[in-house]
């Protein structure tokens, strides 16, 4: 989000020379196909160490397809080495669950999918779009886009 030489444009009411960019962009969440991963737990990689409520968390894992990762192996599991010892669907899960524990109003999807099979896709997207349902100020894009116009 850049601001304008020429003209504006208004977004929640707020022209674009009176918005605070930086405010802003924390409300935009972006989940690339590979993103970093560090050294730390599941939930240090999805919170990236913010506090947040249990409750919040737990539907955020469930929202990601999370639970049976985090029943098995616990939030305290901690990731080395990228991510090693975890699928590629698994990765790109926690991926996902760190943009939606944000609660952006904004939420871009650029391949975020692709290492998930069709029904967990399916069930991510579903949920992913119940959180729009919810909220008058959500939008997703997603580089998937055929499969949310499914769902």
């Amino acid at each position: 989000m850049y601001s304008v030489d020429k003209g504006s444009y208004i977004i929640d009411g707020v022209d674009s020379h009176d918005l605070n960019i930086y405010e802003f962009r924390k409300r935009i969440g972006y989940v690339s196909q590979e993103s970093v991963y560090f050294d730390g737990s599941i939930k240090d990689n999805i919170t990236l160490y913010r506090t947040y409520d249990d409750t919040h968390v737990n539907n955020i894992i469930n929202k990601t397809g999370l639970t049976n990762l985090v029943g098995e192996k616990g939030l305290t599991t901690e990731l080395q080495g990228f991510g090693s010892g975890l699928s590629g669907g698994e990765l790109q899960r926690i991926n996902i669950a760190r943009e939606l524990i944000k609660d952006p109003c904004v939420l871009i999807l650029d391949e975020a999918t692709s290492a998930l099979d069709a029904n967990i896709e399916k069930e991510i997207m579903c949920n992913i779009l119940e959180l729009k349902r919810e909220r008058d100020d959500y939008y997703c894009c997603s580089s998937q886009i055929v499969h949310l116009e499914k769902y």
